[in-house]
């Protein structure tokens, strides 16, 4: 956790020199683990900030989201990183002298909610949930904001295309997903992965993704999930009707002479199946859901 000063000793503090390179060396060092480091180095001054590098600040409130306040929408603005999200990981920390009044009242908790997704960020750290008195609605609302972190992806339809099954998906998050991500699709055992990478995929945006198969003649049964080599967790669709595994299953009849897949549902059988409404994938605060991205987030720590 590189908290980027040496306060109340400013003399101890490493030269923005040694500040340059530490940076370059972990930008240099990581090529696929997403690295991040206190927000205090984007407004450092004399840093020229221009490093594939995600931020965290330590001192996120409710207040977080205003810019006058001088926190982290505030200096991501003065640092010129508002975008930075799109492709590094955003984080905090609940500032620890308003951890016991963080979620104490629905005002409060709104406030929150809605800066997690103005600020995109992908993780909160908010020890006081546990360790201070609970509050009435304190668990309730940092679920809310708990749900509010990071990617969800909603799998609008399934169609097909030749020799493809051509997967319709939304991320209705806040920020994207940071890692090589794939759709794969189990067809009788056998499986079939994305020619596309949902790596990077914003928030808001619909995106189809193709996906080339081979199977016989005869009635298929689709299997179609998330997998990504980093993580260890099954990665679930914020999709209502999604089974345990994180799968969402279709029927279809496929025939090699025409080349042509059709997707049966309960009452017609047609080239799309919409699925169900998106619905946000619920966490609770003993184990947190098996949708959760399990990311190695280092910080950078100053050197003196």
């Amino acid at each position: 956790w590189g908290e980027w000063h040496t306060y109340p000793s400013d003399n101890l503090m490493a030269s923005t020199t040694v500040m340059a390179s530490v940076l370059q060396a972990y930008q240099d060092a990581f090529k696929v683990t997403p690295t991040h480091v206190s927000i205090d180095a984007i407004t450092y001054d004399g840093l020229t900030y221009n490093y594939k590098i995600g931020v965290h600040s330590d001192d996120y409130q409710d207040t977080a989201c205003v810019p006058s306040e001088g926190l982290l929408m505030g200096r991501l603005q003065d640092g010129k990183q508002t975008e930075l999200w799109k492709t590094q990981v955003i984080g905090g920390e609940a500032y620890p002298d308003v951890q016991k009044t963080f979620f104490d009242s629905a005002s409060k908790a709104n406030k929150v909610i809605d800066c997690n997704k103005q600020s995109h960020l992908t993780w909160l750290l908010y020890d006081g949930l546990f360790t201070s008195a609970t509050l009435t609605g304190r668990e309730t609302y940092g679920i809310q904001s708990d749900n509010n972190l990071g990617y969800q992806f909603h799998l609008i339809s399934v169609s097909v295309s030749g020799d493809s099954i051509v997967a319709e998906v939304n991320n209705t998050g806040s920020a994207p997903f940071y890692y090589d991500l794939f759709i794969n699709v189990d067809i009788n055992g056998n499986s079939f992965k994305s020619s596309n990478n949902l790596k990077g995929h914003l928030p808001g945006v619909v995106t189809s993704y193709s996906i080339p198969i081979q199977a016989s003649s005869g009635n298929l049964q689709l299997s179609v999930s998330l997998v990504s080599d980093h993580v260890i967790r099954t990665i679930r669709w914020a999709t209502e009707g999604t089974d345990s595994k994180g799968s969402v299953s279709a029927f279809v009849s496929y025939s090699q002479d025409t080349n042509d897949i059709q997707v049966e549902t309960s009452s017609t059988t047609t080239s799309i199946v919409n699925l169900s409404s998106p619905q946000r994938t619920q966490f609770s605060l003993g184990a947190r859901s098996s949708v959760s991205l399990v990311m190695l987030l280092f910080s950078l720590y100053s050197i003196l």
